[in-house]
């Protein structure tokens, strides 16, 4: 009778150990990933005429804001955000772009939120059909016309639509904030 309790216990060690094995092999994946992903080339700018009402941090002297302005040919846009995306390619693409403008515990996910990029988007959603697209068309429509005082709600709305979990919006990044951001995850040429 002692040995099915033996090859029980033996079992669970086992299984213990395999699935901290792949927890770790997980996690490093991670790590590595984050490191040996090339950041997007991008110049900067600061622009006045973006909205930062309502953004915590953000000074009543209608502190500036940042707009990234993209350098990429239009066959290179056509690569990167392809006509024929699916509705999970248009989610994660404004959620990742988001990022550079809330606050939030963890980011997964980079896309700078260019003026190009969210033409594009807006392009694709003019040609083709998505479940969500009143849901995209409000918020890209306002990202274009530089109000991003919502931009926290709007991730959340697409974070909500992937399942998120973790990472929740809980604000909007200062100005300063913004800029650190870009500084961390963009190649500035600086």
């Amino acid at each position: 009778m002692e040995r099915p309790k033996r090859k029980s216990r033996n079992k669970k060690k086992i299984l213990l150990a395999v699935f901290a094995t792949l927890l770790v092999l997980f996690g490093a994946g991670l790590l590595v990933s984050d490191f040996l992903t090339p950041k997007s080339k991008v110049k900067v700018k600061t622009d006045e005429s973006i909205s930062t009402l309502g953004q915590e941090g953000a000074g009543s002297d209608g502190a500036s804001a940042y707009l990234i302005v993209d350098t990429l040919s239009p066959a290179e846009l056509e690569k990167e955000l392809p006509s024929t995306m699916r509705e999970t390619t248009m989610q994660n693409n404004i959620h990742f772009m988001s990022h550079q403008k809330v606050r939030a515990d963890d980011k997964w996910g980079s896309v700078p939120l260019t003026e190009q990029r969210v033409d594009r988007l807006l392009a694709i959603l003019e040609a083709k059909k998505f479940k969500h697209e009143a849901l995209y068309l409000d918020i890209l429509t306002r990202w274009k016309e530089g109000d991003f005082s919502r931009v926290d709600k709007d991730h959340n709305a697409i974070w909500d639509l992937l399942g998120g979990t973790v990472g929740k919006a809980y604000g909007i990044l200062s100005a300063e904030e913004e800029k650190k951001y870009i500084e961390k995850y963009y190649d500035t040429g600086n």
